[in-house]
């Protein structure tokens, strides 16, 4: 996407939200080759194929916290803060962990952010000379779709059956309630969004008959 189709003061976001979804498409693939592994053949994930993924979403989240969450903090928006540092100190807990169940809940997690990357193609889009594109609704309504069955639907389901798995992680266990927590305050944000968008059109057809 050539840089001069951005709006400039769009321009200094564009690095930051590709870097992202660099992060977020190779995340994905690799929680869906897992995934695939494990349901396919019976694979069991090993600990040490956590440590090899952890150091990369670690340095992502991370260098998000600082450059840009922050930020967004000072701006008065702390929830992506909140979701990187309990984050980070979920990953720091599970680091440890030995039992399948705890094994496989990372995996189920690496394939959120197919919903994060969509966010920020929508996002590029939408600033780019494409956002009166039919794509930009298209990708818009993918990402409505995967957050929904990623994030409300399946993570809590997870959730609830690695909870008696969970005792070995300590009071790590717990940092899993505000991370479910900021994923429906995000849904009811969408929902939200979704209805106004919605609403405004019908309103628009409605002065236009």
């Amino acid at each position: 996407m050539p840089m001069d189709t951005l709006v400039a003061r769009k321009k200094s976001d564009l690095v930051a939200c590709m870097c992202g979804m660099v992060h977020h498409l190779v995340v994905v693939t690799i929680g869906v080759a897992l995934l695939y592994a494990n349901y396919s053949t019976g694979y069991v994930l090993a600990p040490a194929e956590l440590h090899h993924i952890t150091p990369f979403v670690y340095g992502y989240l991370l260098g998000d916290t600082i450059f840009y969450c922050t930020v967004e903090a000072m701006g008065g928006r702390f929830e992506y803060l909140i979701h990187h540092i309990v984050g980070m100190m979920l990953i720091g807990g599970a680091l440890n962990a030995k039992d399948p169940m705890i094994l496989l809940f990372a995996p189920h997690m690496l394939i959120t952010e197919i919903s994060t990357f969509l966010f920020g193609l929508g996002y590029c889009l939408r600033s780019s000379s494409l956002k009166h594109s039919p794509l930009v609704n298209q990708v818009e309504i993918a990402f409505c779709i995967t957050f929904t069955l990623t994030r409300i639907v399946n993570m809590p389901y997870r959730i609830y059956l690695c909870w008696p798995h969970m005792d070995e992680l300590g009071v790590a266990k717990y940092y899993f309630l505000p991370i479910m927590g900021l994923q429906l305050f995000w849904f009811y944000k969408i929902v939200t969004g979704v209805t106004s968008k919605y609403i405004m059109k019908e309103k628009k057809k409605e002065a236009q008959d």
